[in-house]
């Protein structure tokens, strides 16, 4: 199914070298502004990243972009130091994994996020299934 395109405009793009200082709107799919806020997370620039999920928030296709949405909040919210919404973000995530191999990419953070919120249990708990999950991708 063909998304529709969601014009962005901000200034943000020649941070990671796609705007010159003549084109800041670009027409991007949601999955691309999901993966650009994911890369702008990363690059430490939070602000436009909550800028770009914003935008996608209200777009009618977001249950489409799927589980990256997902995962773009829960970092952004733990890089904020919302650790409960991160935490429910994060386990949110784990629930839905359909492949246990791999839930260890979303066990690990929800065990920090439960360990700033003193959740030191179920931390260690998170973590114990992680290493589990990692073992089994090994």
């Amino acid at each position: 199914m063909q998304q529709p395109d969601l014009v962005i405009d901000y200034q943000g793009l020649e941070y990671l070298g796609f705007a010159t200082p003549r084109r800041t709107h670009w027409n991007l799919p949601p999955t691309t502004l999901v993966q650009l806020a994911l890369g702008l997370e990363r690059g430490n620039r939070g602000e436009t990243a909550q800028q770009t999920l914003e935008k996608l928030r209200l777009h009618r296709y977001r249950p489409a972009i799927g589980e990256d949405f997902v995962l773009a909040e829960a970092r952004l919210a733990e890089r904020a130091g919302h650790h409960a919404q991160a935490a429910r973000l994060y386990g949110q995530l784990v629930a839905t994994c359909a492949e246990p191999e791999r839930r260890h990419f979303h066990q690990f953070p929800l065990a920090r996020a439960h360990d700033a919120l003193g959740q030191s249990e179920q931390a260690f708990a998170t973590l114990l299934e992680a290493h589990v999950s990692q073992v089994q991708w090994i």
